[in-house]
């Protein structure tokens, strides 16, 4: 099963690792900059259930939320 993600951290390092870690278990994998209101990192893309487990390791911490003004 695949599931879509999309996630925003106002850090660029916890971004890129982030990216890094889940390039090749995703598909349509995308980090983007957005300016819109306030400065984050916009991580969005496809990932199968048997890789859920790793991105909640690397986007499931406290310098992530799904809302942005939430950060």
């Amino acid at each position: 099963m695949k599931l879509r993600f999309d996630t925003y951290t106002k850090d660029c390092g916890t971004a890129m690792n982030a990216f890094d870690g889940l390039e090749g278990l995703t598909d349509n994998l995308t980090l983007s900059l957005s300016n819109w209101n306030t400065k984050c990192y916009n991580l969005h893309g496809e990932i199968t259930s048997e890789h859920v487990e790793t991105l909640n390791k690397l986007c499931g911490g406290k310098d992530w939320n799904e809302d942005y003004s939430e950060l």
